[in-house]
């Protein structure tokens, strides 16, 4: 059989087309064989890969235009990546079609548009799509008692926290679904003051009504500030920080100011290492004053009582006198155990309730109370802590008491290095003289600081009586602190007995009473 020759292979294809007059696109493929009368005739993209329609890409057929009409047309990159068009969309034979004509008959099946920016220069961008049907979900959120509109509330998609919108003035929203489908969807309506609900949407179509109730719990979050008012947080001009009872009691400190550390942010908490009656520094958003003689601690209100926190007593210095022992302040005396909640004002606007005491911040301190129930409630708390030194300095132990490398033979000079280490070495000789005035052993004296110190313990146990009715409610505690101090002879204990009472007398006519007492007793204090 001989090769066939090329008239032989066109007259073939030919008869092909004309046996196959049926097949979807053969007639078109057909008539592109001929030079077409129309410029840009657009044929639509194919999406079919097995269509004998013949195609181009829609860059190409741009590029195309780009060289006809002599202009720029500039597009993103990958912006016309997969996208096809028949191969004479392409074809500029007719001149009374226009450049535009030709880029909008190109662009608009594939949801893309252009813009002239100057006679030679176009710009191709992708237009946004409309959205498909379900994709929006559009509603009224309305108050349950009084069926007008809520502005502001929140409208999240439950799940998916990204995607939320907002009600307008009329209480109107209207929220896009990132992925329709048919399942149902919730989503989640709430308010400041109103209790959150949850709405299952089945169909997206229909407008949906939220009724939304008001959360009493909500609205009586309230702050205690001067003279026992309540005011609600977010009506104050100033920073709020409370600290509730059980968070100071799980690390105990017995000086309640120092449980503060590190539980508020912008207060700074200083203890004094003098035991368990020693005082505190508190310093909120720093000092507010340099001078040397100013009080710079914030001001402490105990159930709306202003208390003295002054620490009797000197600052201690390096030899000073009995003067400087550290006596405690006035904030160590209540027990870190019958507080119910301390609440710490910031910023300089909180002195307008205290006036210029509290222009250093104010710490609320509200104590714990009765309430109404059925008997006697009993509360016990009990905690034991040990300390120790937790540092001990290497010493050396071949040089010995002295200067100059001379060692003391005498009480003067006993008396003038006492505290110095440049002797002659150690020999064991015994003309060596202490500061007692007489003679010892020349000798290294091992563990002093070991020997000095002891173990510190430190013991506290408070025993509360509650209970009441709707008319009087009652709260009475007994506390006990016993401290041994790591110091020998120093030890501390501290007795204290609180008692709260209150009651209503009528609608109109309440009472409130507190009582404590404290007997401190301190042996040999730091």
């Amino acid at each position: 059989m001989r090769k066939p020759d090329s008239t032989s292979c066109l007259k073939w294809g030919a008869l092909l087309l004309l046996q196959l007059p049926a097949l979807p696109g053969a007639a078109q493929w057909a008539m592109a064989s001929k030079p077409s009368a129309q410029s840009l005739a657009y044929a639509g993209p194919v999406h079919q890969a097995g269509s004998l329609e013949a195609r181009t890409s829609l860059k190409e057929a741009v590029n195309q235009l780009k060289r006809h009409y002599n202009v720029r047309i500039a597009f993103r990159e990958g912006l016309l990546n997969d996208k096809f068009v028949a191969a004479d969309a392409a074809g500029t034979d007719s001149p009374a079609t226009s450049l535009e004509g030709n880029l909008r008959q190109l662009l608009q099946a594939f949801s893309l548009g252009f813009k002239r920016i100057t006679a030679q220069q176009y710009v191709i961008y992708a237009t946004p799509s409309a959205p498909a049907p379900g994709d929006h979900v559009r509603g009224r959120v309305v108050f349950a008692d009084g069926g007008t509109a809520v502005p502001g509330a929140t409208v999240v998609l439950k799940g998916n926290s990204q995607v939320g919108t907002s009600s307008d003035a009329d209480g109107n929203f209207d929220l896009t679904i990132p992925e329709a489908n048919q399942q149902s969807i919730t989503l989640v309506v709430s308010f400041v003051g109103y209790s959150s609900t949850e709405v299952v949407v089945t169909n997206r179509s229909a407008p949906l009504t939220v009724k939304l109730a008001k959360n009493d719990q909500a609205l009586d979050e309230v702050v205690v500030t001067a003279l026992g008012i309540n005011k609600q947080k977010r009506a104050l001009g100033y920073a709020v920080t409370e600290i509730k009872g059980e968070d100071l009691t799980q690390a105990r400190e017995n000086n309640v100011a120092n449980a503060l550390t590190g539980k508020v942010a912008g207060v700074n908490v200083a203890g004094i290492s003098t035991g368990p009656g020693g005082s505190s520094r508190v310093i909120i958003r720093g000092n507010g004053s340099l001078s040397g003689t100013a009080n710079n601690q914030p001001l402490y209100v105990v159930n709306g009582m202003p208390i003295d926190n002054s620490v009797p007593g000197l600052a201690p210095s390096a030899n000073g006198g009995g003067s400087n022992v550290d006596r405690g302040d006035g904030i160590a005396s209540i027990n870190p155990d019958d507080i119910e909640s301390i609440t710490v004002l910031k910023g300089g606007t909180a002195a307008a309730l205290y006036g210029s005491r509290g222009g250093n911040g104010v710490i609320l301190i509200t104590t714990k109370k009765g309430r109404a129930q059925q008997g006697i409630g009993v509360e016990y708390n009990g905690t034991f802590t040990a300390e120790s030194i937790a540092v001990r300095p290497d010493f050396q132990y071949e040089y010995g008491q002295g200067d100059g490398g001379v060692k003391p033979t005498t009480l003067a000079a006993a008396q003038a290095t006492g505290r110095r280490s440049w002797g002659s070495k150690l020999d064991g000789s015994t003309d060596y003289v202490g500061v007692d005035g007489q003679t010892h052993p020349y000798v290294a004296q091992k563990d002093n600081l070991k020997n000095f110190y002891q173990l510190g313990r430190t013991a506290t146990n408070t025993v509360a009586f509650s209970g009441g009715t709707e008319a009087i409610n009652y709260r009475f505690s007994l506390a006990d602190l016993s401290s041994i101090s790591i110091l020998p002879g120093s030890r501390y204990n501290r007795k204290t007995a609180n008692l709260n009472l209150s009651g209503k007398l009528n609608p109109r006519l309440s009472f409130e009473a507190l009582a404590q007492y404290n007997l401190e007793v301190a042996h040999n204090r730091p």
